[in-house]
């Protein structure tokens, strides 16, 4: 009877390990597109800063640390 106790057991916990591991799974995968994003803006924003810094635009700077601001406050947030 302990026997199938400790088989019972053992799946159980393989299971949940599998549960786990695909939770995990998913997190991981979102954290990327959200990691693709980010680098899509900082690429982005980085070319605009090259230009308005040959330019002299203080405008676009500006433009651009409101944008950065509205991004992080909405697209970059964290859990609580």
């Amino acid at each position: 009877m302990r026997i199938i106790f400790i088989i019972i057991s053992i799946m159980t916990n393989e299971n949940d390990l599998l549960i786990l591991a695909d939770s995990f799974k998913e997190v991981v995968e979102k954290k990327n597109e959200e990691i693709k994003e980010l680098k899509k803006v900082i690429i982005s924003i980085y070319g605009v800063i090259r230009i308005a810094s040959i330019n002299e635009d203080d405008e676009i700077v500006e433009a651009l640390r409101t944008y950065l601001s509205d991004y992080m406050e909405n697209e970059f947030s964290y859990p609580e």
